[in-house]
C-alpha cells in the first residue's frame, strides 16, 4: 500500500483544484512561512477524521472553508479526496485502489465517502484502526505533536505507543464492552431494586395476615379484663386513700422534731463565730502594736550596722592601700637590680663585639653555598609538579582509553548499533547453534577496512554494513522464518551462492587514473575470499577519491555511471543525487569499532609503560629533594654556631644593646612613678583612719540609747498576748466543725423525709390518676361507663393477677402491629410479581458474568500484547536514540500504575555528557530530537505505508537536521514520507519536491520538481 494521490478543493487557501501526486520514497513539501504549505497536512488528519477545529487551527470548523480574498468569493463547501493504492490489501476492503473523501457544507452538513459510497466517520475510524494511520496515530506527526509527545501527561503519551502496539481497536472492543456492561448492571440495579421493594412489601403483609387471628382473640380478652379491673379500682379507691394519708400524718411529724434539732445548732454556730470575730479583731489591734515597735527597733538597729558596714570598708580599703605600698616598693627594688644587671650586661657586650670584630670569619662563603642549595632545592620542586602533573594527566587518559575500550566491548558483545532484528537473531545464534550453522557473519565484521578508508566504506554500504550473510538461499529462507515466527522484526540477508558481483567497465576504469582517485573500494579492503561475490556486489562499482571537487570531475567525465565516495563521506551517485555535509567525528561505526578496539588496547600498553617510567622519575626527583634538604638542615646548623656566625653574633649583640638602653629609659620612669603611688598611698590610709575614730563614736552613742531595751521589752509581752489569742481562736473553729458535722446529719434526715413524703404524695396521686386514665380509657375504647361496665362483672376477680395479664396483652398487641384485614390477597398478587423480576435478575447476571468475561480475556490479551511491542519499541529507542544524538542513552518507563494498561509512559534521556534526566529538563532542540527518536524506533518495530512529517525538525540546528534526514532516507525503502519543511539538508535528501506559492494573494498553488531528473538535466547540460 501507498498513498497515491490527494485532491483539494475549496479547503483553505486551496481555492482552486490541486492535485498533488506522490511517488515512493521522500516527498517534501516546501514553501515559505504563511504560503499554505501545512494546511495539506491539515486537509490529511482532516479527513482521517479529526473533530477538532483548533487542531486545524481554527475556531469552527467552517473555518476549512475557503474565504475568499480581496479579488475572490468565498465558497460554499470543501472537498478533500485521499488515493491509496491498497493491492497488497493492507486496507481491509476489497478494492485495490481506495479513496476516501470527506466534504464539509458552510450549513454545516457533512458527507464521508469510500470509493465515493456515503458512509459513516466512525467506518472511516474503523477502516484505519492498528495501520498507525489516523487522526490520534502516528503517521501524522507535526510540531504541536512533538511537543504533546514531550510535554504531555504520561498518561496521555501512552495514547501513541498504544497505536503503535496494535491494541487501539482491542481498546474500542472493550470500551464498548464496559458501556453494553454499564447499561446490563444499570438494568440488574433497577431490576433488583424492585424486587428489593417487593420483598419489604411481602414480608410485612404476610406477616399481617397471620396475626390478623390473633389480634382479634387478644382484644376480646383484654376488654374483660379492663373493664373488671376499673370495676375492681372504683369501687376500692377509697380504703387505699385513707392508708395513704396516715402515711403522710407520721411523715410531717417527724420532720418537725428534726427542724427543732437545726434550730439549736444554727444558735450555737453563731455563737461560736461571734467570738471568733471577737477574737480576730484584738489580734488585729495586738498586730498594729507589733508593727509600730518593730519599726522604730528596726530603725535605730539599720542605722548602727550602716555605720558598721561603712568602718569595715575603710578598714578593707586601707589595707588593700598597704599591700599597693608594698608592691610599689617592691616594684622599685626589682627596677634598680634590673637596672645594675642591664649596666653589666651592656658592658660585656661591647666587649665581646669589639672582640668579634676584630676576627677574620667564614660568613660570606657559607651564605654562598646556603644560596646554591636553596636555587637546587627549588628547580627539583618545579621538575616535580611538573613530572606529578604529567602523571596525573597520563593517568586521566588511561582512564579515558579504559572506559572507551570497556564501552566499545560491551557494545560489540550486546551488538549495540545493530537493527533491533539483527540485534535478536545474532544473541540468540549465540545459544543456538541450529542458527549459529546458517549465518556466515555480519558483513562488516567479515571485512576489514585500513583507517583512512573507513568513513567513506560506511556510507558506501549505508545500511548495509548491517546485512547479515549467508552461504546460500536456504539458510536465508530459514533464518526469515524465524525472525516471522518469533516476531522479531525485519533483516536483509546476503546468500554468497546468489550474490552477482558489479565492476566497472573497461571505459570507467581508464578514469580511475585521475589524480586524487584510490581505486575501487573492494579492492582498498581485505576479506575472505568465500564472500568476495558478497563485497563485489556491494562495492565493486564504487570508487574512492580524496575530495568532492574530484569526485565531481570524475562523475562528469564518466558521464555518472557508478558511485563515487570521498574521505569525508559525500557521496555522487549514479543517479545524479549527491549527499554530503558534516558527520559527527567520535560516532562509533560498525566497521570502524574492531581497530578502535584495538587502536585503544595499543594505547593502553604504551600508556601504562609510560605511567611506570613517570611513577620513577618521581621517585627520583623526591630523592633529590629530600638531598637538598637535608644538606640546608645541615648548613643552618653550622649558621648558628658560634664559630662561623660572625656577622650573625654582632647584630645581634648590637640588637640586644639598644634594647638595655631603651630598658633604661623604661626602668627609670616605673620608679618615679611607683614612688608617686606610694606617696598616695600613705595620705589616703591617714584620712581614712580618721574617719574611723569619727563613725565609731557614733555607734557607741546609739548602743547606749535606754529606749531601746524598754520598746523590746513591750514587745514580747504583746507576742505572748497575742499567741494566747490564735490558741483561742483555734479551739472555736475546732468547736465550729463539730457543730457542721451535726447540722450534715439533721440536714440529711430531713431530706430523706421529704423523700418519703414525695413518694407517698406521688402514690396518691398516681391512683386519682390511673383511675381517671382507666374511665377514659373504657370510654374511648369501649363507649362504656361504671353503671354499664357492672353487667360484664366477674364474681371473685383477682386484681393481682389481672394487672400483669393486661400488661402482658397489650404488649403481645403491640407486638403484633396494624394488622391488615385485606393482606392475604395483597401478598399473593405482589408474590406472583416478585417470581417474575426474579426471572428476569438471572438473565442478566449471567449477561454480566459473560460480559466480564470478554473484558478480563481482552485485557489479558492487550496487556500481553502492549507489554511485547513497547519493551520492543524500548529496545528500538535506545538504539535510535543513541545513533541521532551521537551517543548517550535513554529509555522509556511504565510509571504511574501497576495495571500496565492504566500506566503512563514517561521519557527518561541522558544526551552526552550529561547525567541522566527527566525528559522535561532538556532544551527544545533536544526534546525535538527524542520525539524523533521515539518516532524512528516505532517504525523499525511497525512500519508505516506512509507518514506525514509536518515541520518536526524546525528545533533542530543543521548537524541534528543532517542525522534526521538521513535517518528519514534510510526508512524511505519501507515507508513513504510526505515531509513539510523549510530546512535545506531535508530538501537535499527528498526524491520529489512541491513547493507551495501564492503567487495570487490568499490563494495557494503547487510548483512540482522531481530531483532525480532535474540533476540529470543538469549534468547533461554540463557535459
Amino acid at each position: 500500500m501507498y498513498f497515491k494521490e490527494i485532491q483539494l478543493v475549496g479547503f483553505k487557501s486551496f481555492a482552486n483544484k490541486i492535485e498533488i501526486k506522490f511517488d515512493n520514497g521522500i516527498t517534501a513539501i516546501v514553501g515559505p512561512n504563511g504560503c499554505g504549505k501545512s494546511n495539506v497536512g491539515d486537509a490529511i488528519r482532516w479527513v482521517l477524521g479529526e473533530q477538532s477545529s483548533k487542531s486545524l487551527r481554527g475556531t469552527s470548523m467552517q473555518d476549512v472553508i475557503f474565504s475568499g480574498t480581496e479579488k475572490r468569493k468565498s465558497l460554499s463547501y470543501c472537498e478533500v479526496n485521499l488515493h491509496f493504492n491498497n493491492s497488497d490489501r493492507f486496507f481491509d476492503v476489497d478494492y485495490d485502489e481506495l479513496m476516501v473523501t470527506r466534504k464539509l457544507y458552510r450549513s454545516g452538513e457533512s458527507e464521508y465517502q469510500i470509493n465515493k459510497n456515503q458512509c459513516r466517520l466512525k467506518d472511516i475510524v474503523n477502516l484505519f484502526f492498528d495501520s498507525g494511520i489516523g487522526r490520534d496515530g502516528y503517521s501524522i506527526i507535526s510540531q504541536g505533536k512533538v511537543e504533546e509527545i514531550i510535554s504531555s501527561k504520561p498518561e496521555t503519551r501512552r495514547l501513541i505507543f498504544e497505536e503503535a502496539s496494535g491494541i487501539a481497536k482491542f481498546k474500542v472492543r472493550k470500551i464498548e464492552a464496559e458501556r453494553k456492561l454499564e447499561r446490563t448492571r444499570e438494568n440488574l440495579v433497577r431490576i433488583k431494586d424492585i424486587v428489593g421493594e417487593l420483598e419489604r412489601q411481602l414480608g410485612p403483609l404476610k406477616k399481617q395476615a397471620e396475626t390478623a387471628k390473633k389480634y382479634l382473640e387478644f382484644r376480646q380478652l383484654l376488654k374483660d379484663l379492663e373493664i373488671n379491673a376499673y370495676i375492681f379500682q372504683y369501687e376500692n379507691m377509697g380504703d387505699v386513700k385513707l392508708k395513704i394519708n396516715t402515711k403522710i400524718d407520721a411523715i410531717l411529724e417527724e420532720m418537725s422534731q428534726r427542724q427543732v434539732e437545726l434550730v439549736g445548732l444554727n444558735q450555737k454556730y453563731n455563737s461560736c463565730m461571734e467570738d471568733i470575730d471577737s477574737i480576730d479583731e484584738n489580734i488585729k489591734k495586738l498586730n498594729n502594736e507589733i508593727l509600730l515597735l518593730t519599726v522604730g527597733l528596726e530603725k535605730q538597729m539599720g542605722e548602727s550596722k550602716l555605720l558598721q558596714e561603712r568602718i569595715s570598708n575603710i578598714k578593707n580599703q586601707n589595707e588593700k592601700t598597704n599591700i599597693d605600698i608594698l608592691n610599689y616598693e617592691n616594684i622599685i627594688i626589682k627596677n634598680k637590680a634590673e637596672k645594675d644587671f642591664k649596666e653589666k650586661r651592656k658592658n660585656d657586650l661591647e666587649v665581646v663585639a669589639n672582640k668579634i670584630e676584630n676576627s677574620s670569619g667564614e660568613y660570606a662563603k657559607m651564605l654562598k653555598e646556603y644560596a646554591n642549595l636553596k636555587v637546587a632545592e627549588s628547580n627539583f620542586y618545579a621538575s616535580l609538579k611538573e613530572e606529578e602533573q604529567n602523571f596525573s594527566d597520563l593517568n586521566a587518559k588511561i582512564q579515558v582509553c579504559e572506559n572507551r575500550r570497556r564501552l566499545l566491548v560491551e557494545m560489540q558483545e550486546e551488538f549495540e548499533c545493530y537493527a533491533f532484528a539483527v540485534k535478536k537473531l545474532l544473541k540468540e545464534s549465540e545459544k543456538n547453534a541450529y542458527l549459529k550453522d546458517k549465518i556466515v557473519g555480519v558483513f562488516a565484521e567479515l571485512i576489514k577496512v585500513p583507517e583512512k578508508f573507513e568513513i567513506a566504506i560506511d556510507v558506501s554500504l549505508g545500511s548495509a554494513v548491517q546485512n547479515i550473510v549467508t552461504l546460500n538461499e536456504e539458510n536465508a529462507k530459514n533464518l526469515i522464518n524465524y525472525l516471522k515466527q518469533n516476531q522479531l522484526g525485519r533483516a536483509t540477508f546476503m546468500p554468497i551462492s546468489s550474490m552477482k558481483p558489479r565492476y566497472l567497465s573497461t571505459d570507467d576504469k581508464r578514469i580511475l587514473s585521475t589524480k586524487g582517485c584510490f581505486g575501487i573500494a573492494s579492492e582498498l579492503i581485505k576479506f575472505d575470499s568465500k564472500i568476495k561475490n558478497v563485497v563485489e556486489n556491494l562495492l565493486g562499482a564504487t570508487v574512492l577519491v580524496d575530495t568532492l571537487e574530484t569526485a565531481i570531475n570524475m562523475a562528469k567525465n564518466s558521464r555518472f555511471s557508478f558511485k563515487i565516495v570521498t574521505l569525508d563521506g559525500d557521496i555522487i551517485n549514479p543517479t545524479g543525487s549527491m549527499t554530503g555535509g558534516s558527520k559527527k567525528s567520535n560516532a562509533v561505526n560498525l566497521i570502524s569499532r574492531d581497530r578502535e578496539i584495538k587502536t585503544l588496547a595499543d594505547t593502553l600498553e604504551t600508556c601504562k609503560t609510560e605511567y611506570i617510567n613517570k611513577k620513577e622519575k618521581i621517585s627520583k626527583l623526591m630523592l633529590q629533594i629530600a638531598n637538598a634538604k637535608s644538606q640546608i638542615e645541615e648548613l643552618e646548623k653550622k649558621k648558628n654556631s658560634t664559630e662561623i656566625s660572625e656577622a650573625v653574633q654582632i647584630a645581634e649583640i648590637r640588637t640586644e644593646i639598644n634594647a638595655i638602653e631603651k630598658d633604661f629609659v623604661r626602668i627609670e620612669t616605673q620608679i618615679a612613678e611607683s614612688q608617686k603611688q606610694i606617696e598616695n598611698g600613705k595620705n589616703q590610709i591617714k584620712q581614712n583612719c580618721a574617719f574611723v575614730e569619727q563613725e565609731e563614736s557614733k555607734i557607741k552613742v546609739l548602743l547606749e540609747n535606754t529606749i531601746n531595751v524598754e520598746a523590746q521589752g513591750k514587745l514580747d509581752a504583746i507576742k505572748l498576748k497575742q499567741e494566747q489569742q490564735e490558741q483561742s481562736k483555734m479551739d472555736l473553729q475546732e468547736k465550729l466543725k463539730e457543730i457542721n458535722i451535726q447540722k450534715d446529719i439533721v440536714l440529711n434526715q430531713i431530706n430523706e423525709i421529704n423523700n418519703k413524703k414525695y413518694k407517698v404524695e406521688m402514690e396518691l396521686a398516681k391512683l386519682s390518676a390511673d383511675t381517671d386514665s382507666m374511665q377514659e380509657r373504657i370510654f374511648e375504647e369501649y363507649e362504656l361507663t361504671y353503671e354499664t361496665c357492672k353487667e360484664f362483672k366477674k364474681p371473685n376477680f383477682d386484681i393481682n393477677s389481672a394487672l400483669p395479664e393486661i400488661a402482658n396483652l397489650k404488649r403481645e398487641i403491640t407486638k403484633l402491629g396494624y394488622v391488615n384485614v385485606n393482606a392475604i390477597e395483597d401478598s399473593k398478587a405482589i408474590f406472583e410479581r416478585y417470581e417474575d423480576l426474579s426471572t428476569q435478575v438471572q438473565d442478566l447476571e449471567k449477561a454480566e458474568t459473560d460480559t466480564n468475561q470478554i473484558i478480563s480475556d481482552l485485557a489479558k490479551e492487550m496487556s500481553t500484547k502492549f507489554e511485547t511491542e513497547f519493551n520492543k519499541i524500548n529496545d528500538n529507542f535506545k538504539i535510535t536514540f543513541k545513533e541521532l544524538f551521537g551517543g548517550g542513552n535513554a529509555h522509556l518507563e511504565l510509571v504511574g500504575n501497576d495495571n500496565i494498561l492504566e500506566a503512563g509512559v514517561d521519557i527518561v534521556a541522558e544526551p552526552p555528557g550529561k547525567k541522566l534526566q527527566n525528559i522535561s529538563l532538556l532544551s527544545g532542540g533536544e526534546k525535538a530530537l527524542t520525539a524523533i527518536a521515539i518516532l524512528f524506533a516505532i517504525l523499525k518495530l511497525k512500519p508505516m505505508p506512509f507518514c506525514l512529517l509536518d515541520e518536526i525538525e524546525a528545533a533542530l540546528d543543521d548537524a541534528n537536521v543532517e542525522r534526521f534526514a538521513q535517518y528519514l532516507r534510510r526508512f524511505s525503502n519501507e515507508t513513504q514520507f510526505i515531509v513539510i519543511t523549510h530546512r535545506k539538508p531535508t530538501m537535499e535528501l527528498a526524491d520529489s519536491l512541491y513547493g507551495v506559492t501564492m503567487e495570487e494573494k490568499g490563494v495557494s498553488s503547487i510548483v512540482s520538481v522531481k530531483l532525480s531528473d532535474a540533476i540529470k538535466n543538469i549534468a547533461q547540460e554540463v557535459s
